[in-house]
This record gives structure tokens, C-alpha cells and sequence, in this order.
């Protein structure tokens, strides 16, 4: 085999594209005569046709063609020095496609066109080499670079394949989600691609919840709103399409009774659809998504589900709380607490990993039954203050302050039967508060009654107000203690030398 530098090759004029010599030669015998000559790239050969490529000339694009083939391991014909460092994908391919690409579009036809077209033709091997452009950000900045330029040149599945595999890696990998971000960016300028770039991120999205839990929502999902709402209408579509998919979904599980909805994904796609109603505040999701939460609630047996239940809820307050709208929370809550308290438990058993599982223990034990006691309660409770300062409080509290009376009579597990009783006295003391402070009030209509009931609250504090308070101020202590001790893994514990749970009538899931 004969050998060259591949700077030798012959140099060309600018504006010069000879047509093909003509030859008696086979012209299979051309190529195989061609790939036994091998060419020897080093970084000054490089450095050459980084400088050359924006002047165009014919030979010095094919040769650099050459190059990135050879870079791709697609060449067979094509070496690199063993002492070169400049690596051709990182220096010269976004420049090279950039000019071919120019070339292609501004001669529609011609032997220009057909010379670049051959061209694009090979360049866009890159879409399948990903792995060739793993190792550094400046390499995957390249192969997105290259994606972009060529995304008129080759089929839309192509694209679609090509930013599935760069897309993945880029998100799992948090040192390259910020350039993973900015490129997308990019092609969703142009807004053809916008819906191949929803799915796409969307899709990693749910896939990483599934691996990673609670970790990757928390991680993604404010990247991923803020992305999704500066969009614009063409993502509400989106949201629109994910809303009426979910409630396919979820008919589908109840009659089937497969119940394989009940995944991290769906807790992720509950979560992204709950922030982007909340950053819009795009009424016109709420009760058609309100309506496919409460399904999980109520179609879905809570013995088995409890946990998955928890965090549909989490996303109902919020939506109800943000649009004022009436929230179902408090009888499925009840509902719940009696099925809780007449649980029949084995011991106490091992701890259930309230982050990571979704579907309740086989074998309940007392440790589950009063955590998810507890979180309930933080359910009635956090409704409750919200509402504590109304003026219906006394009615609209009484049927909740009934069924939970009815758990301490009913219930079958005497162990866990009388935990609602703190709420019931809560509820009544602020009852007892409020029919005080009306009665105590003066006023001839409805409306002049109203008008004197804000002031009132004001200068009287109540139960329950004063109760989320005092909470407030400890979960506020514990954050910073827990903060402080974080890392010693210290637990922290009050004056008696007893384990400080935290306490937030915001957050069921704490």
C-alpha cells in the first residue's frame, strides 16, 4: 500500500468544481485503488483546513469530508498520527457542514450541487456515530451543531432518531444538560421541530423518573416547565394532548384491573401537568385534570395504593388551593382514615420507604398504618386552615368532624381508632371560635355581616390559625437544625431526647 500526507493532495481555486476526468478505468477498481492509499492526518493538516474551509475550495472540503470519515472510524483508508491531539469532530465539522450546507443551498442545481449533495451525503453518517462524540461537551455541542445545519438535508426520522440518543444522554448526564439545553434551544427556533423536541424531552423526562424517582423529578422538572411554557400556545396543544392521554389511560387500568398506570412516570407526568397549569394558569385544564386525579382516588383501591393516592392529592390542593376551586380532599381523606384504622396489622414491622414506593406492603405493619394515619391527617388539616377563617367554617367542617367520629365507633383496629379524636377537638374549638365571633357580631343583612367578619378575624386569633402558625415556626426550626447536621447524617431530636418529625400542613409527603 502507498502512503501520503493528506496535505499533499493537489490545491484547487476557490471557485473551481472540476467535473470527473474521464477514465477507461472500472470504476470499482478506481475505489478499491483509491482505499488502498493511505492517508495520514496530524494536526497541522488540521489546522490547514480549519483555515481553508471557509474559502470553499472543492478539494479541501472533500478532503476535510475525508477527515471527519476517517474521525468516525468510516474510512478504513484514513489514519491519524499516534501523537496528534486536535480531534477533526470538535475543530473542523461545524465549520466544514456549515459551508458545505451553504454551498448545497445557493445551487440548486449543477455539478455544485450534486459535488455538496455527495458530500452532505457522507457528512451525515455523523447521525449514526453518536458514540463518537460522548466523551466531551464540546463534542456533543458538535453533533447537535451538525443535526441543525443538516435538518432540511435528511428525513425527519432520521432527526428524530439522531436527538432521541443525543437528548438522552445529554439529560442523564447533569454536566451536559446545560449544552443539551441551549441546542435544543436552537432547533426549536425553528418550530417545525418543535413537537419532535416536546416528545423528545418529555419522554427522558418520564423515563429518568422511572429509574431515578423522586431525585429526577425534582432535578428536571423546573428546567423542564420553563422550557414548555415560554413556548407558547403550541405547548398548551402539547398539554392538552397529555391531558387526554392520561385519562384514556386511566379508563383503560379501571376496566382491565392492570393498575400499570401507577408508576414514577405517572407521578411525573402528574407533576409536569400540575406546574405548567400553575405557571399558565391556564384555567381551561383544571377541571378536566382535576377530574383524572380524583378518578386515582377514587377508583383505585387505598389499601393497595395509598402512597400513589398521596401524591395525586399533593396535586389536587395545589391546583384547588392556586384557582379557588373546592377541593375533594376532605371526605376521600376520611374515606381513607377509615379504611386505615380498621387495617388488620402484623407487628411492627421493618420501615416502608415513603420516597421510592408507590404501592403499599403486602403485610401491613403498625409503622405503615399510623405514618399514613399521619399523612392523612396533614391532608384534613392543611384543607381545614385553609378554610379556617371562613365564614361557613362551623357548616362546611361538620360532616368531616362526623365521619371522623364515626371512625372512633366504627373502626375495627382498636389500636388505631381513636387517633382521629385530635382532629375532632380541633375542628370543635374552632367551631366553638367562630359561632362565637358570629354571634358576638352586628349587623342587619347578610351583606353587613360579611363586611364586619374580616376585621373580626383579625383581632381574634383562632385555634386552628394559631395552631399552623406554631407549626410554621417548628417545621421552620427543624429545617434549619436538620440543615445544620446534614452532613454528620445527624439526626435531630428535641429536649427529651426524642426523634423531631417534621410537621408541615403544606406537604402530605413529608
Amino acid at each position: 500500500m502507498s502512503s501520503t500526507k493528506g496535505k499533499d493532495l493537489p490545491q484547487v481555486s476557490d471557485e473551481e468544481f472540476p467535473e470527473p476526468e474521464d477514465s477507461d478505468a472500472n470504476p470499482e477498481e478506481e475505489e478499491e485503488e483509491q482505499q488502498k492509499e493511505i492517508v495520514v492526518i496530524d494536526d497541522e493538516l488540521i489546522e490547514e483546513l480549519k483555515q481553508a474551509i471557509p474559502k470553499g475550495n472543492p478539494v479541501q472540503l472533500a478532503q476535510a469530508v475525508d477527515v471527519i470519515m476517517g474521525a468516525l472510524e468510516l474510512k478504513e483508508n484514513v489514519i491519524f498520527e499516534e501523537e496528534h491531539k486536535l480531534n477533526p469532530l470538535t475543530e473542523i465539522l461545524v465549520p466544514l457542514v456549515s459551508k458545505v450546507y451553504s454551498i448545497y443551498e445557493a445551487n440548486p442545481t449543477g455539478k455544485k450541487h450534486q459535488i455538496t449533495e455527495k458530500m452532505l451525503a457522507d457528512i451525515v453518517q455523523t447521525y449514526e456515530s453518536f458514540e463518537k462524540f460522548k466523551g466531551s461537551a464540546e463534542l456533543l455541542e458538535a453533533f447537535f451543531e451538525t443535526v441543525l445545519i443538516t435538518r432540511k438535508f435528511v428525513d425527519k426520522i432520521d432527526i428524530s432518531k439522531a436527538l432521541t440518543t443525543a437528548v438522552k444522554f445529554g439529560i442523564s448526564n447533569p454536566k451536559y444538560s446545560e449544552i443539551t439545553n441551549k441546542e435544543l434551544q436552537k432547533i426549536c427556533d425553528d418550530t417545525t421541530f418543535l413537537p419532535i423536541v416536546f416528545n423528545l424531552r418529555y419522554d427522558e423526562y418520564k423515563n429518568l423518573a422511572d429509574k431515578q424517582h423522586t431525585e429526577s423529578i425534582e432535578r428536571l422538572l423546573p428546567e423542564l416547565i420553563a422550557f414548555f411554557t415560554e413556548k407558547g400556545e403550541i405547548s398548551k396543544s402539547f398539554v392538552k394532548k397529555l391531558i387526554k392521554n392520561l385519562a384514556s389511560r386511566i379508563c383503560d387500568d379501571i376496566v382491565k384491573k392492570d393498575k400499570g398506570i401507577i408508576s414514577w412516570g405517572t407521578v411525573a407526568e402528574m407533576n409536569f401537568i400540575t406546574e405548567f397549569i400553575l405557571k399558565t394558569e391556564d384555567q381551561r385544564f383544571v377541571y378536566p385534570y382535576l377530574t383524572e386525579l380524583y378518578s386515582f382516588l377514587r377508583n383505585f383501591p387505598t389499601a393497595n395504593y395509598l402512597p400513589f393516592q398521596l401524591r395525586a392529592a399533593q396535586n389536587i390542593a395545589q391546583i384547588c388551593s392556586k384557582f379557588s376551586k373546592i377541593s375533594p380532599l376532605l371526605a376521600w381523606s376520611a374515606d381513607s382514615m377509615a379504611i386505615i384504622c380498621s387495617l388488620h396489622c402484623k407487628g411492627k414491622g421493618g420501615r416502608f420507604d415513603w420516597d421510592n414506593e408507590l404501592v403499599a406492603p403486602q403485610n401491613v405493619n403498625y409503622e405503615y398504618a399510623e405514618e399514613a394515619f399521619d399523612r392523612l391527617s396533614r391532608i384534613i388539616h392543611a384543607q381545614l386552615v385553609e378554610f379556617s377563617e371562613n365564614i361557613a367554617f362551623p357548616e362546611y367542617s361538620q360532616f368531616i368532624k362526623r365521619r371522623l367520629e364515626e371512625i372512633t365507633i366504627n373502626a375495627k383496629n382498636d389500636r388505631l381508632k381513636y387517633r382521629p379524636k385530635a382532629l375532632i377537638k380541633t375542628i370543635s374549638e374552632q367551631q366553638d371560635a367562630l359561632i362565637s365571633i358570629k354571634n358576638n357580631l352586628q349587623w342587619k343583612d347578610r351583606k353587613e355581616q360579611i363586611a364586619a367578619w374580616a376585621p373580626a378575624m383579625e383581632e381574634m386569633p383562632t385555634p386552628i390559625k394559631t395552631s399552623a402558625e406554631r407549626s410554621k415556626k417548628v417545621e421552620e426550626a427543624i429545617r434549619k437544625a436538620n440543615a445544620a447536621n446534614r452532613q454528620n447524617n445527624e439526626a435531630v431530636v428535641d429536649a427529651t431526647g426524642d426523634r423531631v418529625e417534621r410537621v408541615n400542613a403544606d406537604n402530605f409527603l413529608d
